[in-house]
């Protein structure tokens, strides 16, 4: 029988336009996009997850409103109140098992983004790893040239000669290596420190409850709680001496004095402003100041003294949210007046 041998992956150093294109492949912008897009598909579960929650909350809203009238009002049919709580039990459940699977959706784009940094990384290593074999190479002939009979012992396992593995094998061992090494975390490492994790752990619990309680990152998954009467690793604060800095939020830009329409908040202070506003203020012909090469402004908020750049402004979904929320209740304050 015409049997093949058993396939044997290529073992042969690379050549000199091999390790370019590797180099090439290695660059951060190949992987740029890819970052990108999954940062956007979390941004969208979270939103999902914010709209979901946001509506179960309202409906709690006016359950208790009901109660409140059928409290007040003995004509109001306490059959209706029974019917519009069992209508919410429902609903919970299934905002609770939406939001579950969206938790479980954002946290494996967590794991791609991660897998993609292990990639990068692993190129980047095998491009310094191909580049130094070959320098090795290229002197270990020039010194085998220059000696006419190199000494050569036969018993000397430094002296065999070993064949380079494929960089595909190398490339796909490290990446796997990696892996395994992720999936042994906890949970809690795995996500607790994460961003995008953070944000979605946030703007979902502020949906729901409307305040910035969320719990602490150790009670986060199920598995990862400490028992009855033990510490969680790494955290030293009982849950009474965790808290959330606040700070007030206002509905109205500090620059135009206006409501909010399109707001966005600083990475290096908790304040909120315009788009429009901050920008142009940033972008003067005549400022002439600078922060880490970039054109800045002194935050406009009295006794903050934060530089800012255009890079360091961002539009926060939470805090839109909240700003939103606000501007409702005053909205709905304000019908509430007049109708008095």
């Amino acid at each position: 029988t015409n049997e093949l041998p058993p396939y044997q992956p290529l073992q042969h150093p690379l050549s000199a336009a091999g390790r370019d294109r590797l180099r090439q492949l290695s660059q951060p912008t190949k992987f740029g996009v890819h970052h990108q897009l999954l940062a956007e598909v979390i941004s969208c579960l979270s939103e999902a997850a914010a709209e979901t929650n946001e509506a179960l909350s309202s409906k709690e809203t006016d359950l208790a409103r009901s109660k409140a009238r059928n409290q007040d009002d003995p004509t109001t049919s306490q059959q209706r109140v029974e019917e519009m709580e069992a209508q919410f039990e429902e609903l919970q459940a299934k905002v609770d098992s939406i939001t579950a699977q969206m938790d479980k959706d954002v946290r494996k784009m967590i794991d791609a983004d991660n897998n993609i940094e292990d990639m990068q990384h692993t190129l980047a290593e095998l491009v310094r790893d191909v580049s130094n074999a070959s320098t090795q190479r290229t002197q270990r002939t020039q010194r085998e040239d220059s000696e006419e009979y190199p000494d050569f012992d036969p018993t000397d396992p430094t002296n065999a000669t070993q064949r380079p593995l494929a960089v595909a094998h190398l490339f796909n061992d490290r990446v796997a290596r990696a892996k395994d090494r992720y999936n042994t975390q906890s949970l809690t490492n795995r996500y607790s420190k994460n961003n995008h994790y953070i944000g979605f752990k946030k703007i979902t619990h502020d949906a729901r409850y409307h305040n910035d309680d969320v719990p602490p990152p150790h009670l986060w998954f199920k598995e990862d709680r400490p028992d009855a009467g033990e510490t969680a690793l790494g955290t030293e604060d009982s849950d009474d001496d965790l808290q959330i800095a606040k700070e007030t939020i206002s509905t109205r830009c500090p620059l135009t004095l206006r409501e909010f329409e399109d707001p966005v908040t600083s990475r290096k202070c908790p304040h909120s402003f315009e788009r429009e506003a901050i920008t142009s203020m940033i972008q003067m012909p005549n400022n002439h100041v600078r922060s880490e090469g970039a054109a800045a402004v002194q935050c406009p908020v009295p006794g903050c003294q934060k530089l800012l750049t255009l890079a360091d402004i961002h539009s926060d979904p939470m805090i839109k949210r909240k700003i939103a929320r606000l501007q409702k209740a005053n909205r709905d304050a304000e019908e509430d007046s007049d109708e008095e």
